[in-house]
């Protein structure tokens, strides 16, 4: 086995069982599937990035984190009513949707700086993932963890309650390691440039408002009998928008203190 070979299976490896560990790590754990990880993620998409002219070694890389994941989701997988919505559940929930995280590095190529191409995988990625579970939450899901009724319309909002945050999280990650580290040489990228600690800060606001959106929403669809999004009211989303409004303005003014900041 070449020594290029030889590196690829151990990192690859390496960065699955990352993955795999992170996985466990969990900000918010939805009532019938789907979490916000410690950006688990991640390391899949950067071994996507990485060995970005491999694209079949990039899709097994992230094949073996989707079937690890399976392994974690027997118990959702009891409930499927049929053997049709069984290989459903396995093909939307997981392999399609966690083997997608291997085009993470499409645009390795298409952008001029690294962070920007990885983030453009990143978010392709993710949105994938979104749609896959989307449409399983819609067809399969449909009466048996959401209301049969506008099924559509519940499996996109109840998978956005926790991919929105997931997605931020997984591009707050590419953006910073894309800006600091040389994929391809492993190499601390050395940058000279004024407001990098409000861009920090910036972004970290951004997350924070969307995943308290999240908890506080998601906290708001509880009753006694398990999950009901019905349960949400106007006042609720009005709050929610209120946190993102006052988070976008925040973000706003320290955007522009850090341009004054970078032409002085």
């Amino acid at each position: 086995m070449k020594k290029e070979q030889i590196r690829m299976l151990t990192e690859s490896g390496v960065m699955v069982a990352l993955a795999f560990i992170l996985n466990f790590i969990k900000v918010i754990d939805m009532p019938f599937g789907g979490s916000v990880t410690a950006f688990s993620m991640v390391p899949v998409i950067i071994i996507a990035y990485r060995y970005a002219k491999n694209l079949s070694w990039d899709l097994l890389t992230a094949f073996l984190f989707g079937a690890l994941q399976l392994l974690t989701g027997l118990d959702a997988l009891r409930k499927s009513v049929s053997w049709q919505a069984l290989i459903a559940v396995i093909f939307l929930d997981y392999i399609i949707a966690f083997t997608v995280l291997g085009l993470a590095g499409i645009f390795k190529k298409r952008f001029k700086t690294q962070w920007g191409g990885l983030m453009a995988g990143a978010g392709l990625a993710c949105l994938l993932r979104y749609l896959c579970h989307v449409i399983s939450g819609c067809t399969v899901w449909a009466g048996v963890s959401i209301p049969t009724s506008d099924g559509l319309w519940y499996s996109l909002l109840y998978n956005a309650a926790y991919m929105i945050p997931e997605t931020l999280l997984t591009l707050g990650a590419c953006f910073y390691i894309g800006r600091l580290l040389d994929l391809d040489t492993l190499k601390g990228i050395h940058r000279e440039e004024k407001g990098g600690a409000l861009a920090a800060i910036s972004w970290l606001v951004g997350i924070a408002a969307v995943i308290f959106d999240g908890i506080y929403l998601f906290m708001q669809m509880q009753n006694e009998d398990g999950f009901d999004i019905t349960l949400v009211q106007g006042s609720h989303l009005f709050l929610a928008l209120a946190v993102l409004a006052a988070a976008a303005l925040l973000i706003l003014i320290l955007t522009l203190i850090q341009k004054k900041m970078a032409r002085n």
